[in-house]
């Protein structure tokens, strides 16, 4: 019972925190911006094994297997393109529980993209 109010505590802190700091900073940033910042702050935990450990307890995923396309997966539940391009945080995505990740693109030559604003809110 200790240990459930130790983690129940955690995520009101860690909620309570989202909504009154992290939230409200973010929202105020442009998409692009903001997305950057958390792709930046997610490499960070990609090179610490500490740092990927502290995501994993943070964002237990349930057990749901699923079979598809040949391959098992805990759940169902994966990143999809877009979000990671560069594979910046790439051991960072399983820790925060993705089941699978699709990152980075492929072209011949790099591409420059759209012009900004690329993302809307």
């Amino acid at each position: 019972m200790r240990n459930y109010s130790r983690v129940l505590c955690y995520r009101t802190c860690m909620s309570l925190a989202w909504r009154l700091l992290a939230r409200p900073i973010i929202s105020r940033l442009d998409s692009e911006r903001s997305h950057d910042l958390a792709l930046g702050a997610l490499s960070k935990f990609d090179n610490s094994n500490y740092g990927k450990s502290v995501l994993s307890r943070m964002f237990q995923s349930p057990d749901l297997p699923i079979h598809a396309l040949g391959r098992l997966f805990h759940h169902p539940l994966g990143l999809a393109a877009g979000m990671d391009k560069g594979a910046r945080a790439l051991s960072a995505w399983p820790a925060l529980g993705f089941s699978w990740i699709e990152y980075g693109g492929i072209t011949r030559y790099p591409q420059d993209g759209n012009p900004k604003p690329r993302m809307f809110r």
